[in-house]
C-alpha cells in the first residue's frame, strides 16, 4: 500500500490512500495546492478517527494521547498547588541540586509518557519534549534541577490541551512525514509545509476545544475527550 515505514495501515485502507494521497499533494503544492491544510489534516483524522466509523481506530494512539495528557494535567495541577518538587515526587522523581538535567528529563518522560516501547508512546515523548521546549522549560535548565521553578508554564488544563494537539501532530509526521518529504520540491518546503500543519492543529484545538465538552468530561474520560476532539477535526472541513 505504500504507507509509511512508521507503521501498517489502518483497517480503513480506502481513507489511508486518501489522506497519502492528500498529504503527498499539499507537500508537492503548499498553498497552491487545490487541498487546504485543513482538507489534508481532515482526511488524515477520518482514517483513524473512531468516531462513526465501520473499523476499529488505532486505540494505541488513543490510548497513550489520552493516558499522558492525563498525566501531564495531574502534574500541572499537582505543581500550580504544592510547588514543582512535590509534582516531581508524587512522580517517584526526587527533585534536587544534584539532580542533572540529562537525568531528570527522561525520568519525567517515563514517568509521564512512558518507555517507548511501541510508536504510541515514543510518539507521547516527543509531544512532551516539543511542548515543553515551546513553554520555555528546556531554557530555564538550572531552575529545573534545583527546584524553583514558581509555577506551571500554563493552567493544568490548557498544558494539557497543547501537548493533545502537538501529540497528533508527531503522531500524522510518523505516519505522513516520509510523505511529505518524499513530495516536497526542497527540504525547505518540506519544512515550510510540516510547520503550516503543525500550526493547524494547533489552532484546530483551540477553536473545537469548546465542542468536545466540558472540563469534567476531560477529568472523568480523557480518552473520550480526545476520540471526540478526533472526530470533530475529522469533519471539521465541511463545515
Amino acid at each position: 500500500m505504500g504507507t509509511s515505514t512508521a507503521r501498517k495501515a489502518p483497517p480503513k485502507g480506502a481513507y489511508w490512500r486518501k489522506a497519502k494521497t492528500a498529504a503527498a499533494h499539499y507537500a508537492a503544492h503548499g498553498e497552491a495546492a487545490r487541498l487546504s491544510v485543513a482538507e489534508v489534516v481532515a482526511r488524515y483524522a477520518v482514517a483513524v478517527a473512531p468516531v462513526g466509523w465501520d473499523s476499529q481506530p488505532d486505540q494505541n494512539l488513543l490510548e497513550a494521547t489520552a493516558r499522558t495528557a492525563a498525566a501531564l494535567n495531574r502534574f500541572y495541577e499537582t505543581w500550580e498547588a504544592q510547588g514543582w518538587q512535590r509534582a516531581l515526587a508524587q512522580l517517584g522523581i526526587a527533585a534536587h541540586a544534584g539532580h542533572n538535567w540529562e537525568a531528570l528529563m527522561p525520568a519525567l518522560l517515563d514517568a509521564l509518557a512512558g518507555p517507548g516501547a511501541h510508536l504510541a508512546e515514543a510518539v507521547a515523548r516527543t509531544a512532551l519534549l516539543d511542548h515543553f521546549a515551546a513553554m520555555g522549560l528546556l531554557d530555564d535548565v538550572a531552575a529545573a534541577v534545583t527546584g524553583n521553578v514558581d509555577a506551571p508554564p500554563l493552567p493544568p488544563g490548557d498544558g494539557a490541551w497543547h501537548f493533545l494537539a502537538l501529540a497528533l501532530f508527531h503522531r500524522y509526521i510518523a505516519d505522513m512525514g516520509e510523505t511529505l518529504e518524499f513530495h516536497a520540491p526542497s527540504v525547505a518546503a518540506g519544512r515550510e509545509r510540516q510547520e503550516a500543519i503543525r500550526a493547524h492543529f494547533l489552532a484546530q484545538l483551540n477553536l473545537l476545544l469548546s465542542l468536545t465538552g466540558e472540563e469534567d468530561g476531560w477529568q472523568s474520560q480523557p480518552l473520550t475527550w480526545v476520540e471526540n476532539f478526533l472526530g470533530l477535526l475529522a469533519n471539521y472541513h465541511g463545515r
